[in-house]
């Protein structure tokens, strides 16, 4: 007899990132995943869609009609459904889409020349949204990808029928450049066009990091690679509050007698603030084009 949990990964809209992020976890923890089993992934072989699921893990976003139909088909198929990645948890990359009118989008990325009517092209919805507009979700794991040892703890927690709960703590508790002093910005700088001191926080550089908005989780694994932290792992508060305060935190460190504040060097400060995000915030109805 199969004792053994079964797993269906779900794809959706999205880059593969998380289901190779799931099979490096899987990779070097063989004791915890040898008790479950793969029964469906489009992305590892052609599987039959199973009836019925213990573990339903869905991936991505959704962005046409059918997909709105494959998320309600497994989630009534899935016992515990969960979402895993930025991209399902709250519409990821992807979303920032939702600044653009869609019918502008279709014509830059068609030529004129060539006519889409004699293909039966998918039908898209209004805006990128993530999982949770149309379904319940049991758990969910963020992250672009979402950290390996998030998922072996998801994993633990699944065997143990037990719910996982996020750490409320930011990125700035586990990052390595935080220091308990007070902290002063006196220049605006772009990360990767200009010089950082190495081994300081990246705000105190005058480079925006959205580690003091952003739930932990991660091991501050960007901001140990010299990179500041953009958002993937989503926000301790409501997304549009956490970037209100994070505007009024960076506003209040700056030093009101410095002249190099040249705030023309942040571009695109709703895509910094919202890159992972916007699909789930209220900007989402903003349309730049």
């Amino acid at each position: 007899m199969n004792t053994k949990l079964t797993l269906a990964i779900f794809p959706l809209i999205g880059c593969s990132g998380c289901e190779n992020a799931l099979l490096d976890a899987w990779r070097v923890n063989d004791d915890l995943f040898n008790n479950f089993e793969i029964i469906y992934s489009p992305l590892l072989a052609d599987f039959e869609e199973p009836d019925h699921v213990d573990v339903g893990i869905v991936t991505g976003n959704v962005r046409f009609h059918e997909d709105i139909n494959k998320l309600l088909r497994w989630h009534k198929k899935s016992k515990v459904l969960v979402a895993l990645g930025s991209c399902a948890c709250y519409g990821g990359i992807p979303g920032l889409l939702n600044l653009q009118n869609i019918q502008s989008v279709i014509n830059d990325i068609y030529s004129p020349k060539i006519s889409l009517d004699n293909y039966d092209m998918p039908k898209l919805i209004e805006n990128v949204k993530s999982i949770a507009e149309f379904v319940n979700i049991d758990i969910a794991i963020p992250g672009c990808p979402p950290p390996k040892n998030l998922i072996i703890k998801l994993f633990e927690h699944l065997l143990k029928g037990e719910p996982l709960i996020l750490p409320d703590k930011s990125v700035c508790n586990e990052c390595p450049l935080n220091t308990s002093e007070d902290k002063v910005i006196r220049n605006i700088k772009r990360f990767s066009l200009e010089p950082i001191t190495p081994n300081k926080c990246f705000l105190e550089e005058g480079v925006l990091c959205l580690g003091p908005i952003t739930r932990t989780g991660c091991d501050a694994r960007c901001i140990k690679v010299n990179t500041p932290c953009r958002g993937c792992m989503g926000y301790l508060y409501n997304i549009d509050e956490a970037v209100v305060k994070f505007l009024s935190s960076v506003s209040s460190m700056i030093d009101e007698k410095s002249r190099n504040i040249d705030i023309d060097k942040i571009k695109d400060l709703t895509g910094l603030l919202y890159r992972f995000t916007l699909a789930s915030s209220k900007l989402n109805f903003i349309k730049r084009g």
